[in-house]
Formats: structure tokens, sequence, C-alpha cells
């Protein structure tokens, strides 16, 4: 990390620093997160960052999160990454998760998310679940992804159980999980 992530060191160095190395301001820390990630750093350089290093944007940190991920980064640098680069709501974290999967991200992205590539509500993460198995994901996505993709219900996870092995998946997907085996039960002739 340079100086730029410090508070303690004084504006006037820092400013300096900005001036003579203006490639400073790209500087990741050891989580792979750059200015943009921290409510501490003054935004007139978070500013200097994204208007000469708009990629900067894109950043991402050890675990594959971009700023959508993080509620503390201000919503106008989360708007500029998904104005200028729209592919970034898509953004899946190591463990195979959208932001779908986080209760902290603001419904605003997720609902650009959906409407924008609705497939995203099929995202299965490492453990072969989707949004149905979280009980802290919004119905909202849950039923916008069951009424799109209805075969969703019959998600398997990796330890081969569907929705209907967890205790704190909602009684309202295990019986539409429940009416859907029945219906084609009943349409087979034995």
């Amino acid at each position: 990390k340079n100086i730029l992530f410090y508070e303690e060191v004084p504006e006037k160095y820092k400013d300096l620093l900005v001036e003579k190395f203006p490639e400073s301001l790209k500087q990741v820390d050891y989580c792979g997160k750059n200015i943009l990630f921290y409510e501490e750093i003054p935004e007139k350089y978070k500013d200097l960052l994204v208007e000469k290093f708009p990629e900067s944007l894109k950043q991402v940190d050890i675990y594959d999160k971009n700023i959508l991920f993080y509620e503390n980064v201000p919503e106008k640098y989360k708007d500029l990454l998904v104005e200028k680069f729209p592919e970034s709501l898509k953004q899946v974290d190591k463990f195979n998760r959208n932001i779908l999967f986080y209760e902290d991200v603001s419904e605003k992205y997720k609902d650009l998310l959906v409407e924008r590539f609705p497939e995203s509500l099929k995202q299965v993460d490492e453990l072969g679940k989707n949004i149905l198995f979280y009980e802290h994901v919004s119905e909202k996505y849950k039923d916008l992804l069951v009424e799109k993709f209805p075969e969703s219900l019959k998600q398997v996870d990796e330890l081969g159980k569907n929705i209907l092995f967890y205790e704190k998946v909602s009684e309202k997907y295990k019986n539409l999980y429940k009416k859907t085996l029945w219906k084609i039960n009943s349409n087979k002739n034995y």
C-alpha cells in the first residue's frame, strides 16, 4: 500500500505523490482492493482515479468481488461502474456467487442485474446451490427465479440434496417443488 491508504499521512504528501506519480492512484493493497473500496480515503483521490484510470472501477479483490459487493462504497462509483462496464453486474466471486447471494448488496444493483441479465437468477454457487437454498436471499428474487426458470426448483447440490433436505428453505418453495413432482408423476402412464 502507498500513503494514499493511510489516514495519518497529511494530504499535502498525498497530493504530491499523485501529482508526481499519477499511477500511484491505481495501487492495490494485499487484499487486491484499490482506494475505491475504502470509505476513509478522501473522495478527491477516488475521483482522480476514476477520471484518469476508469478501468480501475472494475478492480476485484482477492475474493473476486468488485465494488458492487461492498455496501461502504459510495453509490456514485457503483453507478459509474455499471454505466461504463455493464458486464460488471454479472461478476461472480470465488465462491461462484453473484450479488444476488449477498444481503448487504443494494437492491438497486440486484434489480439491474436481473433486468439486464435475467439468466443470472439461475447462478449456482460452488456448493451446487442456487438462491433458493439461502434463507437470507429476498423472496422477490426467489419468486422471479421460480417464475422465469421453474426447473431451478429441482436444483441438487454437491451432496445430492434438493431443497426438501434443508430446514431453512421456505415451505413455500418446498411446496412448489412437491407440486412440480406431483405433476410429473401424475402424467406418467404406469
